[in-house]
């Protein structure tokens, strides 16, 4: 049984790792443009979403800034 080698980096720099090696079993990437390049290069057989991203605003309710939304950050 082969041991579980993890490798972290940049999605861009782990995909050409898959590429020039062809290996890996598990590709993670930030960002489905990558998912979308492994696919055009058939270097990705299936896809699995794991997470959606949502951005929030986080702010002290105590604050005289008035921070409750988008346009708060605008002005």
């Amino acid at each position: 049984m082969n041991a579980v080698q993890l490798q972290d980096g940049r999605s861009n720099a782990l995909l050409s790792q898959i590429e020039a090696s062809a290996t890996g079993d598990l590709y993670i990437a930030a960002d489905e443009a990558y998912i979308t390049l492994g696919r055009k290069k058939n270097l990705i057989a299936e896809g699995i979403p794991l997470v959606v991203m949502r951005p929030v605003i986080a702010a002290q309710a105590d604050s005289e800034k008035g921070i409750l939304g988008i346009d708060d950050l605008l002005r």
